[in-house]
């Protein structure tokens, strides 16, 4: 992230310079991301932070491609065992544990899981 921004940067690290800006529409949290590949190219679900959206960005154009509203804040996103879905975990707010599954494909939520019970 670029500090006082809602940008991020890219680098190529090989060539060790930056290769593109990354606008984000607010503060995103990299390292609670996750990156897949479809059809030969790579994208990031990035969540953003006190926010309640995940950016997606298409990795070989360094663009995002759509921000996805969400419940609240993602603590991370993971990989389902559903292969075509991402799950993001609410990490605050009234639904703090709600676990909204993403669709790799159409990029919707597709399904919302309560947070358990303890």
């Amino acid at each position: 992230r670029i500090p006082g921004t809602n940008k991020g940067a890219a680098y190529n690290l090989d060539a060790r310079r930056k290769v593109a800006d990354l606008d984000l529409d607010a503060t995103p949290n990299f390292s609670a991301g996750l990156t897949w590949e479809r059809e030969d190219k790579i994208y990031m679900a990035v969540p953003h932070q006190g926010g309640g959206a995940v950016s997606i960005v298409d990795m070989d154009k360094w663009r995002r491609i759509k921000t996805i509203p969400t419940a609240g804040p993602g603590r991370f996103i993971a990989d389902d065992r559903n292969p075509d879905n991402l799950v993001l975990l609410i990490q605050s707010g009234p639904d703090k544990g709600l676990r909204q599954m993403i669709d790799k494909d159409t990029l919707l939520i597709v399904e919302t899981i309560p947070a358990a019970k303890n």
